[in-house]
């Protein structure tokens, strides 16, 4: 075969591959965009969509939100519930970025009566490094910022975030979980769940210290207090209380947190920011967490387990918690405490 045949050849073959792609995409469509609706996308794995869509059709039905990433998945509504006499909505998204922490509190603001929302707020969501995916443009929860943040000006068919591999995964999981004959109207909500299993192996997650979530950290502290304070008036204008918690870590992912010598300058910076904007905070990110070890308090080094969750539940709202429990887990952090509170350096213990 010569070399212009086999161009040729080669050609074609990357021709194929591409329209299996993009075609596989198209199909599924897990961003409704093209109307195919071949795969019920009303009950697809993207938690945007179907989170979003929820509470778009079931107006004033919540109170009671909780706004973070996956590591506040094991909130418990009906905990909540209980403890509060509020309906509460879990709205935790994997890879909450900060721009979505704004857009999630503007769709709340629109279309629910909430009286209290608690954001599990994030570290890593202030690093300069960090940027949401332009792919949630394509979701619901886009319109909530498009007067915040100019949409990608190509068409939705040749905008990138469709042609990648992320949406390509997307689709993947939609077909994994679809099944004939499933109702289009069907949402399914059901929070990601990690193992329970007792004698599970806690997971180091060393994808945190990499794709600069922790090695390249720049702290953009302009970029947060504007999108925070953004959030901080729809909540006064709409009379919402806000309750604020930093998620804790493990002792093993706190080990290697410390090790980084720039996080020891940025963690109270944040901590500080965050109480100049929200007036306080539930810090959960400290030395206390030493006190909860092994698989039963942790599914991975940064997703702690419904039963550490419960002491954090009730550590927010102000209820009564196990005598064993640290005093520091949780502390209240305010605008008259915080100074003394960091000058102490609770974080930094190993």
């Amino acid at each position: 075969m010569n070399e212009k045949a086999f161009l040729t050849k080669l050609f074609w073959m990357a021709l194929a591959i591409f329209v299996l792609f993009y075609s596989l995409i198209a199909l599924v469509d897990p961003y409704q965009q093209f109307g195919f609706n071949q795969f019920n996308r009303d009950s697809m794995p993207v938690e945007r969509i179907e989170k979003a869509q929820l509470l778009e059709k079931n107006n004033n039905e919540y109170e009671f939100f909780i706004i973070g990433s996956s590591v506040a998945n094991n909130f418990e509504p009906a905990i909540i519930e209980k403890l509060t006499g509020y309906k509460t909505f879990n709205f935790s998204l994997v890879g909450l970025h900060l721009e979505e922490y704004f857009a999630l509190f503007n769709l709340i603001s629109q279309t629910q009566k909430a009286k209290i929302i608690y954001i599990h707020q994030d570290f890593w969501v202030f690093n300069k490094n960090q940027r949401m995916h332009n792919r949630v443009h394509l979701t619901p929860i886009g319109k909530y910022l498009s007067p915040y943040i100019e949409r990608p000006s190509r068409p939705f068919f040749i905008e990138k975030s469709y042609l990648s591999l992320a949406s390509f995964l997307d689709a993947l999981k939609l077909i994994k979980r679809w099944k004939p004959g499933s109702s289009k109207n069907e949402l399914d909500i059901t929070p990601i769940s990690l193992s329970n299993n007792p004698n599970k192996k806690v997971w180091f997650r060393k994808d945190y210290f990499k794709h600069g979530y922790y090695d390249k950290y720049l702290f953009d502290e302009e970029r947060a207090r504007k999108w925070l304070g953004r959030i901080k008036k729809i909540a006064d204008d709409n009379n919402i209380k806000i309750i604020v918690g930093i998620p804790p870590i493990n002792k093993q992912h706190l080990e290697k947190f410390q090790s980084y010598q720039n996080l020891k300058i940025i963690l109270p910076r944040v901590k500080k920011m965050i109480t100049d904007v929200f007036g306080g905070f539930h810090d959960f990110h400290n030395c206390s967490v030493l006190a909860f070890r092994g698989p039963y308090y942790w599914e991975d080094s940064i997703h702690p387990t419904k039963k550490l969750v419960e002491i954090m539940t009730r550590i927010i709202l102000d209820k009564p918690v196990h005598n064993n429990v640290p005093k520091l887990f949780g502390k209240k952090i305010t605008d008259k405490n915080v100074s003394k509170y960091l000058i102490n350096s609770p974080d930094f213990c190993i």
